[in-house]
């Protein structure tokens, strides 16, 4: 009994390191856990775990992801973000540091196994996919099918992003089936996640799938409905209580006085007067909310706003949120991809998607069934701006706008609400082309490897080179180059 405890403890750790960035490794450290078989005591995975969580996102995904989504700049340091660098090794050795402990734990859960539990195994299978997603999605061809089992002398082979999406998408049908077995709860709640409650597995299962079939949309719209067929439209996410999130928030650092608000996120909320802005950013020198824009090089002369602390009591690591299921939605029956084209239920959701982000960052709307609702009584009446917002012109789509226009309005709104979700941002952004990225130009704007475009990808570590230099020279032949400017093959816009 007290072996299984460990394993079950070990997994719920593995599950809430979910999103968490490591810190800085040695390369021999970094392909131990790359391919290495070794249990790892609980103590010790849990004392990692916790300190790692205060750096999850500034230390790594955040630094580099954040500015490519133009969440915020950096502020008084002239950083050059569109060049290959040390914040994109960073982020490949995590991931591919969870993937030992994600092989490792299935070794000890699958079936046939001493420890054969077919709800651990989902768990484990969606883990994977998550992180596999995460990694193809930000590099294109990364080891998959023999990263963390040891094979290959630390050399795993680069398999083909296509091919890893159709490998993320057999492991969520194999989960699927691990939790449609009926079984009762387990005296150690091993599930960090969702508290073993399978039917809430299963809703984020369809929702994933939906993810992925949107990513498809415009590269390989067959494909992608072939995905859709399979996701149950009655079984997705029904509101925030079925996110999967480690519940985490952003840590704040000394080094988050030099960070600032990008000109992008400010000018659009300042524009629709939209609330967040109070929560993402502070009032200037000036009474003024000023944003920095990205890629300046003599910023000596600029007064913007800087970053409140209150932004941690918001920013959660979501790996998929409600609100984001919500815009999927939207973009589904804005187009009648694998549902029916429909304007209205497309707004109907596109709305649902504001709200519910407004809502996240503590904002509330007035009760409409409520009587004896009366605003002078609560507490905190400044917090009621959810229905205000809401009545502007673009909180909802327009029957006279094109499709092209009324999907901007989706896929702005939606990358708001992926704040914190950097990964998935960054992806949206490649997919769609929106919100528009301006080149940069003039002469003091850094234009760095891209010609001031935005990057369509991060280019492989150094070490990859020194270490695994056969694969990773096959991957790069394959993919047609390393560099950032490489799009991946559902980066079609």
């Amino acid at each position: 009994m007290n072996k299984i405890k460990q394993i079950i403890s070990y997994l719920f750790i593995l599950i809430v390191m979910l999103g968490v960035t490591a810190c800085e490794k040695d390369f021999d450290e970094i392909n131990s856990k790359k391919n290495a078989i070794k249990v790892m005591e609980v103590p010790p995975l849990i004392q990692m775990t916790i300190g790692k969580v205060r750096d999850v996102y500034f230390s790594k995904e955040k630094k580099i992801l954040n500015e490519y989504g133009h969440y915020y700049g950096y502020y008084h340091g002239a950083v050059r973000e569109f060049v290959p660098s040390v914040d994109h090794d960073g982020i490949f050795e995590y991931y591919f540091g969870t993937t030992r402990e994600i092989r490792e734990a299935y070794r000890w859960v699958s079936k046939g196994m001493p420890y054969e539990h077919e709800h651990m195994e989902g768990c484990i299978k969606c883990v994977e996919a998550i992180v596999f997603m995460k990694l193809c999605d930000t590099y294109g061809n990364v080891p998959f099918t023999e990263a963390g089992y040891g094979k290959g002398e630390l050399t795993p082979k680069y398999d083909d992003h296509k091919e890893i999406y159709r490998g993320v998408l057999k492991l969520l049908d194999e989960a699927e089936a691990n939790f449609n077995v009926v079984m009762d709860e387990h005296e150690f709640d091993y599930d960090a996640v969702y508290h073993q409650k399978p039917e809430k597995w299963l809703r984020f299962i369809n929702s994933f799938r939906l993810r992925i079939a949107m990513h498809l949309r415009m590269a390989e719209p067959a494909w992608g409905k072939e995905v859709l067929a399979k996701v149950d439209f009655d079984n997705l996410f029904k509101g925030t209580g079925d996110e999967f999130s480690n519940g985490h928030a952003l840590g704040l650092n000394e080094e988050w006085k030099n960070v600032a608000p990008s000109f992008m996120l400010v000018d659009f909320m300042k524009k629709y007067n939209d609330p967040r802005l109070e929560h993402m950013a502070e009032l200037n020198g000036d009474d003024e909310y000023v944003g920095y824009p990205n890629g300046v090089i003599d910023d000596s002369y600029l007064k913007p706003s800087t970053t409140p602390e209150e932004v941690v009591k918001y920013t959660k690591n979501k790996i998929l949120a409600y609100s984001e299921v919500c815009f999927l939605m939207a973009e589904a029956h804005l187009y009648g991809y694998g549902v029916a084209q429909d304007l209205e239920k497309a707004n109907k959701y596109y709305r649902a998607g504001i709200k519910t982000d407004l809502g996240a960052w503590g904002f509330r709307a007035i009760p409409v069934n409520d009587p004896d609702f009366n605003m002078d009584d609560q507490q905190f009446p400044e917090l009621f701006r959810i229905d205000e917002y809401m009545e502007q012109e673009y909180a909802s789509l327009d029957s006279n706008a094109t499709t092209e226009e009324n999907f901007e309005k989706i896929m702005t709104q939606k990358w708001v609400a992926l704040f914190g979700n950097f990964c998935e941002s960054f992806v949206e952004m490649r997919r769609t082309g929106y919100p528009k990225i301006p080149v940069r130009s003039g002469q003091n704007y850094s234009r760095d490897d891209t010609g001031g475009v935005l990057p369509s990808r991060l280019s492989y570590p150094a070490s990859e080179f020194i270490y695994n230099t056969e694969n990773v020279k096959q991957a790069v032949e394959a993919m047609g180059s390393n560099s950032i400017t490489q799009k991946l093959f559902w980066d079609v816009d």
